[in-house]
């Protein structure tokens, strides 16, 4: 579960492997993203953002993504918080690491 920062009263918003904060208060956002795999238990072991802020990758081991099919390797609408249909990149195994560079997304 994820609170409101410096104990402050507040709901929990419940979160598994993945919760995002405002970059300022620290509160928790409205952006679920639930993670999940048909055996075994889905991992997000890395994340990173497009340069233009717009896009947020998310690696590690998973088949979906609220649903969406994806492979181990992710996009995220941050505007919208919801997974992009259109990015199809698959991977056999745990992506462990991201870096985004221009229009290229590296995955190891």
């Amino acid at each position: 579960q994820v609170r409101p920062p410096d104990g402050q009263a507040g709901t929990a918003k419940s979160a598994v492997n993945f919760a995002a904060m405002d970059a300022a208060t620290g509160a928790p956002i409205d952006c679920d993203l639930s993670f999940t795999v048909a055996s075994g238990t889905a991992t997000v072991r890395s994340m990173a953002v497009s340069e233009d802020g717009k896009t947020l990758y998310v690696g590690g081991y998973f088949g979906a993504v609220n649903g969406v099919a994806a492979s181990s390797l992710a996009a995220i609408d941050v505007a919208t918080c919801k997974p992009k249909t259109d990015f199809k990149a698959s991977f056999p195994a745990t992506v462990r690491a991201l870096a985004v560079s221009g229009n290229t997304v590296y995955a190891g």
